[in-house]
């Protein structure tokens, strides 16, 4: 492939873990960033690219790594158009929610999107829609105490709207996981305060050139 996710997890001082790319099709992405679960399980949420012919072919890409990395399921979940994830929560069942944008089903051009797959990536239980006759796109996804899903989106068009049964389908994404080279370093920063309680981190690092990860950890006044 050409463009791979990059997963890292660290201590709460910066300490590197362990880091690991997943990759499949020609580009796989996490475009609907990422959750973690209770037992410590690292989910997912973006889009898998695949070449067809006279076509690229976009789905939403679901992946699960255990908390030591390990891949335990990656999931691409798309319908007759294309499909990207958004969105990931986690319930307090366990079960996975994937929300998105598409255009395979619904009652526009484009909707906005929610699935929940089981926790063990064996079964999608539900696929619905979001939308009226203009064009709707995901902002994510977010399930309360008591598993109510809150389901965030715009659109462009007035009502009505319709919450409707999305005709998508679940299949294995066959990626694989690596283990990249390189190590962390120290990003010279600054942060920008009007009421000046923010401490400005210290710390350099050498550009390497393309595009780098950056992670700022910060406490919120």
């Amino acid at each position: 492939g050409e463009l791979h996710v990059v997963v890292l997890k660290m201590t709460a001082t910066g300490t590197l873990v362990w880091q690991h790319t997943y990759s499949a099709g020609e580009v796989v992405d996490a475009r609907g960033g990422m959750t973690v679960a209770a037992d410590g399980a690292v989910v997912v949420a973006g889009a898998i690219q695949a070449p067809k012919t006279g076509t690229v072919d976009i789905a939403a890409l679901l992946v699960k790594l255990g908390a030591d990395g390990t891949l335990l399921f990656d999931k691409q979940i798309g319908g007759r158009g294309g499909e990207e994830g958004l969105g990931v929560a986690v319930g307090p069942d366990g079960a996975i929610h994937l929300s998105g944008t598409g255009n395979s089903s619904g009652a526009g051009f484009e909707d906005a999107f929610a699935v929940r797959v089981l926790g063990t990536g064996k079964k999608m239980t539900s696929a619905v829609s979001w939308g009226g006759p203009g064009f709707e796109s995901n902002g994510g996804v977010a399930v309360a105490a008591d598993g109510t899903v809150h389901l965030g989106a715009t659109t462009n068009s007035g009502p009505p709207y319709f919450f409707l049964d999305a005709a998508l389908k679940m299949s294995g994404a066959r990626g694989t996981i690596g283990i990249p080279e390189g190590a962390l370093a120290d990003a010279t920063g600054v942060a920008a305060d009007p009421q000046g309680v923010i401490i400005v981190p210290a710390g350099s690092t050498t550009y390497a050139g393309n595009f780098e990860a950056g992670l700022i950890r910060f406490v919120q006044p």
